[in-house]
């Protein structure tokens, strides 16, 4: 049963745990101001993949950072610890629902879900709808701990002095001093399909350059990328190119975006981190259902520093499939769209 009043919360450590994608992780972060003000003597811990450490080992909201670990009994024997007493899992996870009841934590929020019997309390999991921003959905969970959400909240990452050093020196045996105005492009994305053309990021590439001066930096998730491999064979080895695609963790990203004069991507975490970090964010979306639109996903960017490229694709052809009609929403995205975005953000942040 839920706790009747604050007073009846049980003291001991707090634990917010989103073990997903990157940008779901990152967008959860912004969730750790309104948890700190609310509970400022209770240890808050944050639990996510281990890709996501370099943001967050040293958090100053943060007591911890814990990786999500292989088996739920490590898990217990981490939860348990830490004396942890509320767990808030802002994503159904198995092992995670698991652990908490397992460890016997004595608050145990989250989404209702198969494993529902694992939690104290719960909230309908209805974010397929896509009516509100994923942040606002986590908000509604902790809303159960009497945090309240003031609809601006941004995401919170911590960038270590050391990862911009360690991005000086990649930066240099790329070939780069790093002088020169920057944009950086990820051509990337979760889905090894759904994706804006790579050709496409090659054009805007070189209309970036041929307009402003700046040097393109590519990022990725692995140097073998696919759509960052075809975009180097467009671009033919042009000195102007900066290729870190892989090469670049999580806090080494944020250093590079933090200093950029925009960022061009899709709805990544590396959109969500630029957000994070104040970069100009313009961000393509290709796929027109709500679940995975820009009202749920877009970048949590300051007012002014984002711009969202949406398809003009509006109806699925009869007897077209959804992946089929995802790839045609991507491709009707034109590079004069993406340019026109990004002049805007230009224009406006470089004035």
């Amino acid at each position: 049963m839920p706790h009747e009043t604050l007073s009846e919360i049980p003291d001991g450590a707090i634990v917010l745990i989103r073990p997903d994608r990157v940008g779901d992780a990152i967008i959860a972060s912004a969730c750790f101001p309104a948890v700190r003000e609310k509970f400022p003597a209770r240890p808050l811990y944050y639990l996510a993949r281990g890709v996501m450490a370099p943001l967050y080992v040293g958090h100053p909201l943060l007591a911890g950072f814990l990786p999500r670990p292989e088996s739920a009994r490590e898990l217990v024997q981490k939860l348990q610890e830490i004396r942890t007493s509320i767990v808030v899992h802002l994503h159904p996870d198995p092992l995670c629902y698991r652990a908490a009841w397992t460890a016997g934590v004595e608050q145990r929020i989250g989404y209702g879900h198969w494993l529902g019997w694992t939690l104290t309390q719960s909230h309908p999991d209805d974010r397929s709808a896509g009516l509100q921003h994923e942040r606002d959905y986590n908000f509604d969970l902790l809303a159960l701990l009497g945090i309240e959400n003031h609809g601006d909240a941004r995401p919170s990452v911590h960038l270590p002095p050391a990862a911009g050093d360690t991005l000086r020196d990649k930066v240099s045996r790329a070939g780069w001093e790093g002088r020169e105005p920057y944009a950086v492009i990820n051509p990337s994305a979760h889905s090894a399909t759904l994706r804006w053309p790579p050709e496409r990021f090659a054009a805007l590439a070189q209309r970036l350059h041929a307009t402003y001066g700046w040097h393109i930096v590519l990022t990725s998730g692995g140097e073998s990328d696919s759509s960052v491999q075809r975009m180097r064979e467009g671009l033919e080895g042009a000195p102007w190119v900066i290729d870190l695609s892989g090469k670049t963790d999580l806090a080494e990203t944020g250093w590079l975006l933090r200093g950029a004069r925009l960022l061009v991507g899709r709805d990544t975490g590396t959109s969500h981190l630029a957000a994070a970090v104040e970069c100009p964010t313009v961000t393509i979306f290709g796929r027109l259902e709500p679940t995975y639109g820009p009202t749920r996903w877009g970048a949590l960017t300051s007012p002014g520093r984002g711009r969202i490229v949406e398809t003009p694709v509006v109806e699925r052809q009869r007897f077209e499939g959804t992946h089929a009609f995802w790839a045609r929403g991507f491709d009707s995205i034109t590079v004069d769209h993406v340019f026109a975005a990004a002049a805007e953000l230009a224009s406006a942040n470089h004035a």
